[in-house]
């Protein structure tokens, strides 16, 4: 079963890559995350940790809390490491295996 983490429950459960020049190399987290994780991290990284909250920003929101407070779910900042230099890209080629593409 999910954790109950608010009235509305968790949710679906899914699995994540996280595929970024700053991930952390070969780290499996472990935390219980949501889709809100997602928004949490971008409140963080770009809002100073604000929230996009229904209750100070004047748009009609029928939530009665901000799923990104709920101290069950984790935080994707744990899976980047920000002080280290990007690394570069993979290139992946276009047809693997030596297959012409033909036929796709």
């Amino acid at each position: 079963m999910p954790p109950k983490v608010d009235e509305n429950g968790y949710g679906l459960r899914v699995p994540a890559l996280v595929i970024s020049p700053y991930a952390k190399k070969g780290f499996i987290d472990q935390q219980t995350l949501s889709f809100d994780a997602y928004l949490k991290f971008i409140e963080d990284d770009f809002l100073g940790g604000a929230r996009l909250d229904p209750s100070t920003d004047t748009r009609p929101d029928s939530r009665t809390s901000v799923r990104e407070y709920a101290p069950v779910l984790g935080d994707l900042s744990r899976d980047f490491d920000f002080t280290q230099s990007p690394r570069p890209p993979v290139l992946l080629p276009v047809y693997p295996n030596g297959t012409s593409g033909s036929g796709l």
